[in-house]
């Protein structure tokens, strides 16, 4: 997936070997990254989300994302489908 994300020309992907030693766990290290980069994350944990919220990260749910994006079809409704 990053290797696809890299090839594409309208994203700009750059890996950063940045550590943040005083951080113990990798949730506050990701945000603090993101902020000091002035970043925005991209995750499907809740979690991480919320604890980028609170520290006024710009963050991105790809599980809610996902959901919004996703076609609602009730049982017994006629779709359309073109292949």
């Amino acid at each position: 997936m990053l290797n696809r994300l890299q090839q594409n020309n309208r994203n700009e992907v750059k890996i950063h070997d940045g550590d943040f030693p005083e951080e113990e766990g990798v949730d506050a290290k990701l945000v603090r990254l993101a902020k000091a980069l002035n970043a925005k994350l991209f995750t499907n944990d809740y979690n991480l989300g919320k604890i980028a919220e609170l520290q006024s990260v710009k963050y991105v749910n790809l599980a809610e994302l996902a959901g919004a994006l996703k076609p609602v079809i009730l049982p017994g409704e006629i779709l359309h489908l073109k292949i």
